[in-house]
């Protein structure tokens, strides 16, 4: 795990405490300095996830809770919530260049579909649902900034409604292949067992398929031991009957 992300973690949180330092300056340049630094954060964080769901997938989906817990959410958590904060860097350095407020709408509702649109994509594609909850909280953070009515307020409710639905979704879909997986291990446990069972059957039963083995042995063995001697003595018999009639002949 450390040789997997553990660089790419350490290089995403110099990012993120570089943006703190530049954004607390609150001067032009560092906003600029600010907004690149959100941007390596961002892309930092994703490579990461990319790479501990490549992971998941060599082991088939099977992830430990503790290192689920430690490594995937936060990692997702954090790298959805900078989704979000990246696109707000944006416009707030386009504002303190000046730009109006009002002419910040097309550019914030363009963002605002791309954040989103990766982040459906997450939940479609991996049915990550802390991505899909920490991405659901940005947006209605982000909705407090904007006017009642406006163009960006209506364009981050709809996509607040979209993005909550497919979070469901992922949240479902996950549950149920939970409920898939645990069918399966319940039938391959079950069919484990019968298998056992034939075999101790089979163990048990072996050593008196062996004894009447040897008896029907020994009986024909005895069968056998009867006929030869019953041919034998009929042998005998012929043999002492032609000696009689020899000597009556040559006593004739």
């Amino acid at each position: 795990m450390p040789s997997l992300a553990g660089y790419g973690w350490q290089v995403g949180w110099a990012f993120q405490c570089l943006w703190q330092l530049c954004f607390a300056r609150e001067a032009l340049p560092a906003f600029y300095l600010s907004t690149i630094a959100l941007f390596g954060a961002t892309a930092t964080f994703a490579i990461v996830l990319l790479r501990l769901w490549a992971l998941a997938d060599r082991r088939e989906g099977r992830v430990q809770p503790l290192v689920l817990l430690l490594f995937y959410i936060p990692t997702s958590v954090n790298t959805a919530w900078l989704s979000v904060a990246t696109c707000l860097g944006v416009l707030v350095t386009a504002g303190a260049q000046g730009l109006p407020l009002a002419a910040q709408g097309p550019p914030a509702v363009a963002l605002a579909l791309v954040a989103c649109g990766v982040g459906v994509w997450v939940l479609v594609t991996r049915r990550d649902g802390a991505y899909g909850l920490t991405l659901l909280w940005a947006l209605v953070a982000a909705v407090g900034r904007h006017e009642r009515g406006s163009l960006v307020e209506s364009t981050l409710l709809v996509l607040i409604a979209v993005v909550g639905l497919f979070t469901i979704l992922a949240f479902t879909r996950q549950r149920q292949k939970r409920d898939g997986a645990r069918s399966e291990s319940d039938v391959e446990r079950q069919e484990q067992l019968l298998l056992e069972r034939q075999e101790s059957s089979l163990a048990h039963h072996a050593p008196a398929r062996q004894l009447s083995r040897q008896e029907s042995s020994r009986q024909e063995g005895g069968l056998m031991q009867q006929g030869s001697t019953g041919h034998l003595a009929s042998m005998g018999s012929a043999d002492h009957k032609g000696i009689n009639l020899t000597s009556i002949v040559v006593q004739r």
